[in-house]
């Protein structure tokens, strides 16, 4: 168990050379046994060949009717031979075992050829394999025995055993030292990239790791850290620059209504108090109103939104927010609708998603906007238009950003903090519509596409 933590914890180099040694280990250990195991058996079966051979010689001899009287062998440890009778004696042996009772105590065998390892045997110290064939011939049955010494077979694998013991730890090691080798030099740009990351902080994350040439695993992970810190910069610019113009947007109401008050308290005797209370609350609601803004955004951005999603009806919600605007505006607002149109979303955020797109009409339009709800193949449209200057074509996709207004914005007193439109795609996004702007002629079309839900009540 120890063992396999510290291997878990060591460096991928370590855990791929121990993986490549026990793997290749494991193969010689296996190819090690097969060997030895085939060797053996090829080196028994050439002997036992030569013995039936030479079991054959004599067999031929006895089928002729006369019993073999050259039985010599060429090294008396290295083999022997036996003729038996059917009674069981010994009629015929070579000299080194001569006089010794029958090799097999149990000749008459149902087979008439046969073999098999002799461990004892008086020709030697070794074993011998045996071979025995029987034949009928006119003056009798005889078994002919012929062992043969496998002291070859045992020295050659044993020899052989020896090699692999002093082969299999050096290429082991070979291997070992060669996958060290190979994935040091393969994890090579692995390091520079940890370096390099390592040394990236918050003031350089324009800073970029280096790309292999290859066209690797490895060559993917760098591109994939440069497109992360390539997000992380964006993001990190996008934050500044988010808190800088928040910065900015409330800094400047609270610079006004601090000049405000200090000129009041300077000559109390003139200041009209209830005009400066109104003024300050003014102020004050439109701050708190930025601040609702960066917090809503703030908890999209965190992903931490909660959405409670129900089937609504969009008209119910268009008409009563076009009906609360319409009230303390000059502008004349014209609602055109069909029956009820159901989506699914929250009917808090989508009432705020359409009072922003009114708010943002409002501001611009000369004297009419038109509110207009429709739906065509399962989609509801919402379109929200002015008669106001329109907005430039290369300004339409950029107004969406955060604090972004167009100059005419900038100078109007009515002008807002430029999140508005901001926080109505980041609750389009967050229903899965779609929000884009087109020219009305005169002025602009804000139109949000929704998937239409069939409400099962109607």
């Amino acid at each position: 168990m120890k063992l396999r933590i510290h291997i878990r914890s060591a460096s991928v180099r370590v855990r791929t050379t121990v993986a490549a040694i026990t793997v290749v280990a494991v193969a010689l250990v296996g190819v090690s046994f097969w060997l030895v195991a085939h060797q053996s058996s090829s080196l028994t079966e050439n002997i036992q060949t030569t013995s039936i051979l030479r079991a054959q010689d004599l067999v031929s001899a006895l089928q002729e009717g006369t019993l073999p009287v050259d039985l010599a062998v060429q090294i008396e440890d290295s083999g022997f031979v036996q003729v038996v009778d059917s009674s069981g004696k010994v009629v015929a042996a070579s000299t080194n075992v001569t006089g010794e009772l029958p090799i097999d105590p149990k000749p008459h065998r149902d087979k008439t050829r046969f073999a098999y390892t002799l461990d004892e045997s008086p020709a030697g110290d070794s074993s011998f394999r045996v071979v025995g064939l029987q034949t009928q011939t006119s003056i009798g049955l005889f078994t002919v025995y012929v062992g043969s010494s496998l002291e070859p077979v045992s020295d050659a694998t044993s020899s052989l055993i020896s090699a692999l013991l002093l082969v299999m730890p050096l290429l082991v090691l070979f291997v070992g030292l060669v996958t060290w080798l190979v994935i040091s030099l393969a994890m090579r740009p692995v390091d520079s990239i940890t370096k390099q990351v390592d040394e990236i902080t918050s003031k350089d994350l324009h800073r970029r790791v280096p790309e292999p040439r290859s066209s690797d695993e490895i060559s993917d992970l760098a591109k994939t850290m440069n497109k992360m810190l390539e997000r992380l910069e964006d993001s990190d610019r996008r934050q500044r620059s988010f808190i800088g113009d928040v910065s900015h947007e409330l800094r400047s109401p609270l610079t006004g209504l601090r000049a405000q008050l200090e000129v009041h308290q300077a000559h109390p005797n003139t200041a009209d108090w209830r005009e400066v209370t109104g003024e300050v609350l003014e102020e004050v609601t439109r701050m708190e109103q930025l601040i609702g803004d960066m917090l809503l955004l703030a908890t999209v951005d965190s992903g931490q939104t909660q959405i409670v999603y129900e089937t609504i009806d969009l008209n119910q919600i268009v008409a009563r927010e076009v009906n609360k605007l319409s009230k303390n505006s000059k502008i004349h607002f014209e609602l055109l609708a069909n029956s009820s149109l159901w989506v699914e979303g929250s009917a808090l955020h989508l009432a705020r998603l359409v009072r922003n797109l009114l708010e943002n009409a409002d501001r611009f339009a000369r004297a009419n906007v038109t509110v207009r709800l429709s739906h065509e193949e399962h989609v509801v449209r919402l379109e929200v238009c002015d008669d106001g200057p329109g907005i430039p074509t290369d300004a339409r996709e950029t107004i969406f950003g955060r604090f972004t207004r167009l100059d005419e914005s900038r100078s109007r007193p009515s002008g807002g903090a430029g999140l508005g439109l901001t926080i109505v795609r980041e609750i389009a996004l967050l229903h899965h519509a779609t929000v884009w702007v087109e020219d009305n002629a005169p002025g602009a079309r804000f139109i949000v596409e929704f998937a239409e839900v069939i409400d099962s009540a109607n």
